[in-house]
């Protein structure tokens, strides 16, 4: 099995789980305080307890889909990439015409979206980034099945 292969197998993993993730966190919001929570266990922690999963979730995506990314335009399009940041194989995905500008800004903002979550962890980001993130996963899932089309994947 080579490296593109485990590549898309761990990203395909992470796109269900993060899938789950998202219905999980859609349940939790239209919980009211009618529901009877077990023992102790208050709204707020449960909440936060799926949004910060949600999160993290979203992190392992975009970390596979970049280094996929990658391997797609190294082996698939020969594409030789100097610089091994996300930004740049994503300019580079973007030449070689594999996605739009528009869609390319819209994966460049969502690195920046996990670098806050990352990097400068704050709640009232943490709940911006999380409702984006049912339309970032519909983006990744669009480019990873773009990109599986292929005889590589």
């Amino acid at each position: 099995m080579g490296k593109s292969s485990i590549t898309y197998t761990s990203l395909h993993a992470a796109l269900e789980s993060l899938d789950k993730a998202l219905n999980h966190f859609d349940n939790v919001k239209h919980l009211d305080d009618s529901v009877d929570l077990p023992g102790k266990v208050a709204f707020d922690d449960i909440y936060t307890a799926a949004r910060d999963s949600l999160i993290q979730r979203f992190e392992f995506c975009i970390e596979l889909f970049w280094k996929h990314l990658k391997n797609f335009l190294e082996q698939e399009k020969y594409v030789q990439i100097s610089s091994n940041t996300p930004r740049d194989v994503i300019r580079e995905g973007c030449k070689a015409q594999i996605f739009s500008e528009h869609d390319a800004q819209v994966l460049i903002a969502m690195f920046k979206s996990r670098n806050f979550t990352s990097h400068l962890y704050k709640e009232e980001m943490a709940d911006v980034i999380a409702k984006k993130i049912p339309s970032y996963f519909i983006l990744l899932k669009t480019m990873t099945e773009l990109l599986s089309n292929t005889s590589w994947a």
